[in-house]
């Protein structure tokens, strides 16, 4: 599994925010949609507890209503963005930080 993968990096990192990307799952890959939210919790909640602060992107619109019917609670907690570009900024934003150029 992935989940040990992801924390132990963490762990060893000066990491504090994990942008995870969904972009590639789609609703006609899953075929057990508590399964997939129960790790989707699980990895964003292991990191919360880490003290990471996670933001979601990549959730097709077809993928998020899915999440959200499927009554699972955590779906209310997450921080998601509809790309990473949009995630990237807000975090940007948040540490004070701006790309320069060097021109």
């Amino acid at each position: 599994m992935i989940i040990p993968k992801i924390l132990q990096h963490v762990n060893n990192s000066s990491v504090d925010t994990a942008i995870i990307d969904f972009s590639a799952i789609s609703t006609k890959d899953i075929t057990d949609l508590a399964v997939l939210g129960k790790y989707i919790e699980d990895l964003t909640g292991s990191l919360k507890i880490m003290g990471i602060d996670v933001l979601v992107v990549g959730f097709t619109p077809e993928f998020s209503n899915e999440l959200v019917k499927s009554g699972l609670s955590f779906v209310k907690e997450l921080q998601a963005f509809s790309s990473f570009k949009t995630a990237l900024q807000r975090l940007m934003k948040q540490k004070g930080l701006a790309i320069v150029s060097t021109k």
